[in-house]
This record gives C-alpha cells, structure tokens and sequence, in this order.
C-alpha cells in the first residue's frame, strides 16, 4: 500500500552507540533511523516506543547508511544509544512495510566479493527433510554426519533408526543457522549485513542497494557467446 504526503517534515534517529542486540542485526554506528514499517515519523524516541509497543511486537525499521536505504525486523527499540538526526521532506508517495510477511536474512561475503545468505527464522526444510536441506545449504560436513549416523543405527532395528531421524531433524530444525554461519566463517566468509525481505528475489535486490560491488556466488555463468570460426 501507498500513502501520500505533500512536502511534509519528518525526522530521523541516530545511532551514536550499537548495544548488543543492535549488533545482532548488523547494525553500525551513524545508521540513522527512517521509517518504521515504511511510516516515516518524528524522529523521537517516545514515538519509536509506541510504534514497537510494550508488547514488543516485530516491526520493520528503515535505516540508512551512507546513502544507501536497507531494512531490518526488530522487536525492540533498545538496539544502542539514539540521538535526533536530521530532518527530511518527502514529497509523493512511500511505500508501507508489512513485517509479519517479511524474514531477516544474513548475508555474508566472500574475500572474491561473492555473497551468498540465509534465512535467520528456523528452517523447516530442516525439521522435514534434513538431507535435503543440508544439500541445498551446501553443508557438506553436516550432512556426512547424517549419513553416518544414519548408517551407525540402521543395524540395531528399525525403531532405532526412527528414533535417529527424529533427534537429528529436531537438532538440525533448531541449530541450522549456527551451523551455516560456523561453516561459512570456517571457509573465510564474513557477515556483512542482516536485511530484511520478503522472498530471495526481493533480497537480491536490497543487497544490490547496500552492497553494489557484490555479485552471487551461485548466480548462473553467462556464455561467452557463440565463437566465429575461420575455415
């Protein structure tokens, strides 16, 4: 949905001092603080508060760093020390955010400027089809673990073997995430940002305005194209 405002007045927040909780949302120091699902406001801190509620109830907060817009769920208003920022107008329309169809995604990169992400909400891929799951992630180390124990328990019956799946689908269903990052440090990734989206094509997009230079690890090799050959 969009609303309209004619050239009227809104404020910002800053972030002068990143608290743990902001630091888990990538956060960093001079982001400064828009729009609260898509809502520009006054720039007040009280007026955040309310937004968010005392229930803590997820919205999605529009940041902008350098320039460059990006956004992210929170639940809490306390993500570091805040100051006022400045002012901005805002003639036309801007767009209203529905956090609850929304995910926060972690995106990391590579040193050849390749990034790839995740979905930070529990996988249920993973509770249903760990295998699968495990291969699509490409945790490759994970997933010889599976098999392995699989194998280990298939002798003792298959009540056993049952028992197993269920214990490795509850354990992966719930340390999936970890075990992406872990992985993805282990082979020289670093996170760069968490962004919030509502699809892996509407998050290709929001990593393009944050981070231009990046390109997809796994995007598709375009073809050189067709070779002229002389006889």
């Amino acid at each position: 949905m969009e609303d309209t405002q004619e050239n009227a007045e809104f404020g910002t927040l800053v972030l002068v001092a990143v608290w743990p909780k902001g630091r888990s949302l990538g956060l960093r120091e001079g982001d400064a603080l828009e729009s609260v699902n898509g809502v520009p406001f006054d720039g007040q801190v009280a007026t955040l508060l309310q937004r968010i509620g005392t229930q803590g109830r997820t919205v999605a907060l529009t940041f902008q760093r350098k320039g460059r817009r990006f956004v992210v769920l929170a639940d809490s208003a306390a993500l570091g020390k805040w100051k006022a920022g400045p002012e901005f107008k805002i003639s036309g329309e801007y767009q209203r955010l529905y956090p609850e169809v929304m995910d926060n995604w972690e995106v990391f990169s590579d040193a050849e400027g390749r990034y790839e992400f995740q979905r930070l909400s529990r996988p249920i891929f993973a509770l249903i089809m760990p295998p699968l799951w495990l291969a699509a992630m490409r945790l490759w180390g994970s997933l010889g673990v599976w098999f392995a124990l699989m194998i280990i328990a298939m002798p003792a019956g298959t009540l056993v073997s049952i028992l197993v799946a269920i214990m490795l689908s509850l354990y992966f269903w719930q340390a999936g995430t970890g075990l992406f990052r872990m992985d993805r440090l282990a082979n020289g990734s670093v996170p760069i940002a968490i962004l919030a989206a509502t699809s892996e094509e509407s998050l290709h997009v929001a990593i393009k305005i944050l981070e231009p230079e990046l390109e997809y690890k796994y995007a598709p090799r375009q073809s050189a194209g067709p070779v002229d050959r002389k006889v």
